[in-house]
């Protein structure tokens, strides 16, 4: 009866047994067994711990009361029983096994490691072990290592999904991009409708020069789950790459995306520029924070592939503006991201205190450990809270997210002590607009004209020390070029 899927009818059986012989320990068994299996965890821990207390050297019973103190999240309990069971029987396969994804839950990826090997060493065709371990090794940052544990749980289960899907992120991350497209394409012939998969096939197929390709499957992975950020954030990004090969093409499949995703702010921010939309502004914020949660994770990577210069560029252009010369600076990196700018900012500092909307990047920045203080906050409000309380403010690659500066440096301006320092990088405008404007890019960054950079900052009661072109970026075969200036009150 419980093979053929009847488990309600033998629950009944079984509770009849318990009551009929309620000191036999494998009623409580059988019992608790399949309450685990109709979903009733809280009431198959009580017959599981009614059948260890009468037959305490049942491992199997341990093993099971430990699935159903897992699925009540009540971890440490859930381990105690996993490591009974293994006192019991040191060999154990599954005690091993589910040993290693409970210490994986608290976190304590080191041991989960050693419990996934030991149950390999007991059964080396276990394809969900050498899963979890990829998983592990994964989050450890070990790519090839992870690679080689997904690639033998795969020889043993071909059709797991699961397993391409994680295959092919890790390859992403290696920036072995045709072999994960082939590894994402794989998990969604398995399971199309899984919503991930389709967004990081659109990225590689973005990056991969295919961007129309691209916007299907991150459209395909918005269709599947709307709130998915990396899709969300994809798309415009897909459309941009588009306008740099068929601008009208862009444009056409921009504007049916505006009509398709007419709720979504996001989405509509990220492509205003290519449909020369103004009315966005108010969305900045939450597309930058979004935005950069969502490219945490491949930060720095892309930074180097672009070969981004920016935070060394404004320390050296300091050193030369300013005569750095003490560690007595209270320093404000604003829009702090992952810490690029810290680094070199560290030396000179008194106190170094980052800011930023992002807790992904700030998450990235701690683990840096240059910060005195860190805080997830949008840059204004947190100035307007710090009146005359830092030496220097260095804004890198802030402004490209914001269009009207005007109120962002006067809080700058607020923020700083007299003779105080602020140092920026801006994207120049690339149209022919009156210089005193600034625009959005179909990129989704803000360009500002270097008549409008004095005009704000004098404004703010600056006085221009120098202004620097630069390079910001290379991206698609290009360049973005810029300014570095430094101002002071």
């Amino acid at each position: 009866m419980l093979t053929e899927g009847r488990n309600t009818e033998a629950a009944i059986l079984a509770q009849a047994m318990t009551v009929h012989f309620p000191t036999h320990w494998f009623g409580w068994k059988v019992l608790g067994a399949l309450l685990k299996k109709m979903g009733r965890d809280a009431d198959a821990v009580a017959s599981m711990q009614k059948a260890a207390e009468l037959n305490p050297g049942d491992f199997e019973v341990q093993n099971n009361l430990g699935i159903s103190l897992h699925g009540l999240s009540r971890l440490d309990e859930a381990e105690s029983s996993y490591r009974r069971a293994l006192q019991i029987n040191p060999d154990y396969v599954k005690a091993h096994y589910n040993l290693g994804v409970t210490l994986q839950a608290l976190g304590r990826l080191d041991e989960a490691d050693a419990s996934y090997r030991r149950a390999l060493q007991i059964n080396p065709s276990y394809a969900e072990a050498h899963f979890n371990l990829g998983v592990i090794l994964q989050q450890l940052g070990r790519l090839d290592e992870a690679e080689a544990s997904y690639r033998r749980a795969l020889y043993l289960n071909p059709n797991y999904w699961e397993m391409h899907y994680n295959l092919g992120v890790t390859l992403q991350k290696q920036r072995r991009l045709d072999e994960a497209e082939v590894s994402y394409r794989r998990a969604l012939q398995i399971n199309l409708d899984h919503a991930p998969a389709h967004s990081n096939l659109g990225s590689i197929l973005k990056q991969s020069g295919r961007p129309e390709e691209g916007i299907v499957h991150f459209k395909q992975a918005l269709s599947l789950d709307p709130t998915l950020d990396e899709a969300r954030i994809g798309l415009p990004q897909a459309l941009y790459a588009l306008s740099l090969i068929d601008p009208e093409k862009a444009k056409h499949l921009a504007s049916r995306a505006r009509q398709q995703f007419v709720g979504d702010p996001i989405i509509l921010r990220g492509i205003a520029g290519i449909l020369g939309d103004t009315n966005v502004s108010k969305d900045d914020a939450l597309y930058s924070k979004k935005l950069f949660d969502a490219f945490a994770p491949t930060f720095e990577s892309t930074l180097e592939n672009i070969k981004y210069t920016i935070p060394k560029a404004l320390a050296d252009e300091l050193g030369v503006g300013i005569a750095i010369a003490s560690r007595n600076l209270e320093v404000l990196d604003a829009g702090c991201g992952t810490g690029l700018c810290g680094i070199y900012l560290k030396p000179v500092a008194r106190n170094l205190v980052g800011v930023d909307l992002s807790a992904e990047m700030l998450r990235l920045a701690r683990e840096k450990n240059i910060y005195d203080a860190l805080y997830e906050d949008n840059i204004i409000d947190f100035c307007k809270k710090n009146r005359g309380a830092f030496d220097l403010i260095v804004l890198a690659d802030v402004l490209i997210y914001v269009g009207d500066i005007q109120k962002l440096l006067g809080s700058i301006s607020f923020a700083l002590r007299q003779n105080g320092t602020v140092a920026l990088s801006a994207e120049c405008m690339t149209d022919n607009r009156s210089s005193e404007l600034f625009s959005l890019h179909p990129s989704g960054r803000y360009q500002h004209s270097i008549e409008y950079l004095r005009r704000i900052l004098q404004d703010a009661g600056f006085t221009v020390n120098k202004i620097v072109p630069c390079t910001l970026r290379e991206e698609y075969g290009g360049s973005a070029e810029g300014w570095i200036v430094i101002a002071k009150l």
